[in-house]
């Protein structure tokens, strides 16, 4: 059984209601009437058509949000990609500064390649005699590379002559560090390799330090294919490496 006071609310929302209805059955009888509510009408059709476009631009709007994180996350990928490109560039990348004077350019590059002096470096190497030095060929630097023909690099390109230099780098570092140890450090295999280099010394390679194929073939991973064969041919056009031929045997030594 309702209460009292559900009894008197129910009672006064009625009231309200037939209130409304008065005042409605009042404005009937204005003569503006009609106009206002014309003028309602108009009003709220207004707005639903605002609300309408609003709907529209809400929806575009999301489409170039999703266009927007998927352009974010390629220029991520991009980032990343660019990041590991420079933490993974090869060493012998040439310097792109210029310490010379444009003096000192014009007249180093009126001087043809193969007579350029090129600035040999000297890596430590430690044997039980202790440390010595011994030189290092310089990598290429693309303006050298470019002065080679084509017919003598045909499709060899410019990483792979640098990437050879390595390698002939460590040829160099393991054969004068057999032949700095003493006698008395040596076992037999060491001893045998001491005197294969040993038979390969001439009076012309006095003062050298050079390099025979056996050489490349043991101590490094560059394989003396006919690529291989064209680098040798281009150090030695860029004046990196000289050819001392005797007995029958190709020596290559560094030019210093």
């Amino acid at each position: 059984m309702a209460s009292l006071l559900e009894v008197v609310q129910h009672f006064t929302h009625k009231t309200g209601n037939l209130k409304q209805c008065m005042d409605l059955r009042n404005a009937a009888n204005s003569s503006t009437c009609l106009s206002d509510l014309k003028s309602i009408n108009n009003e709220v059709t207004e707005i639903e058509q605002i609300l309408s476009k609003m709907r529209e631009q809400l929806v575009t709007e999301k489409q170039n949000l999703d266009r927007g994180k998927a352009l974010v996350e390629m220029v991520q990928e991009y980032r990343d990609n660019i990041k590991h490109i420079a933490n993974n560039l090869p060493s012998h990348l040439p310097n792109t500064k210029r310490e010379a004077s444009n003096k000192e350019q014009s007249t180093k590059h009126s001087i043809p390649i193969n007579q350029e002096q090129h600035s040999i470096k000297r890596a430590k190497v430690t044997s039980r005699n202790g440390d010595i030095e011994v030189p290092q060929i310089p990598y290429l630097t693309v303006d050298e590379f470019g002065t080679v023909p084509k017919y003598i690099k045909g499709r060899i390109n410019y990483q792979q002559v640098n990437d050879a230099i390595d390698e002939i780098n460590k040829v160099i570092k393991a054969k004068y560090k057999i032949l700095n140890l003493p006698r008395s450090a040596m076992g037999e295999p060491i001893m045998k390799k001491y005197k294969a280099f040993k038979e390969a010394e001439t009076e012309e390679t006095k003062g050298h330090y050079f390099f025979i194929e056996n050489d490349v073939k043991n101590y490094s991973n560059l394989k003396l294919d006919k690529a291989g064969r064209a680098i040798l041919t281009i150090m030695r056009h860029c004046s990196q490496l000289k050819e001392l031929r005797s007995g029958g045997l190709i020596r290559y030594a560094i030019k210093q």
